[in-house]
């Protein structure tokens, strides 16, 4: 946090930063650093308890024992695009993402798909998927695992 403008680092809670900075390989990463400050400077995204959770959970899983020194800062900015774009779609297709037991749901669900999808998340900096693919092929299977459970 120390290389954020204060304004900049007052507008996530603390709670929020301590989910964003769980992954070793993301904490000592400047690179999710400045592609974060760039974010929130943006204002485009609210990052509110529920989907900094969400978010920071979904990136956790993709990038846990990922060795991103292999990754050119393209590569790494579009994965972390993609899980933002997961979790928007999410949110977008309104679940309530405020109540813990419609979050752990859906954090079910998208620990399931996205340890199933590891391959595909993997290949994607390659070309083998496009991003909007990846994201669309994510969302969809939690929309529809989700909507199956009602």
């Amino acid at each position: 946090m120390a290389g954020f403008p204060y304004n900049v680092a007052e507008s996530v809670k603390w709670a929020q930063w301590s989910y964003l900075f769980d992954n070793t390989y993301l904490i000592d990463s400047t690179r999710f650093n400045n592609w974060f400050k760039e974010i929130l400077e943006s204002g485009e995204y609210e990052f509110n308890e529920s989907f900094t959770r969400l978010w920071a959970e979904s990136f956790n899983l993709l990038f846990n024992k990922v060795d991103l020194s292999e990754w050119s800062e393209k590569e790494f900015i579009k994965a972390l695009f993609c899980t933002l774009a997961i979790i928007e779609n999410i949110v977008a297709e309104d679940m309530k993402i405020e109540s813990r037991e419609v979050r752990k749901s859906i954090r079910t669900l998208l620990t399931k798909i996205l340890k199933e999808r590891k391959k595909e998340f993997i290949l994607m900096p390659m070309g083998a998927i496009s991003e909007d693919e990846y994201v669309r092929l994510i969302g969809d299977q939690i929309i529809s695992n989700y909507s199956r459970k009602d």
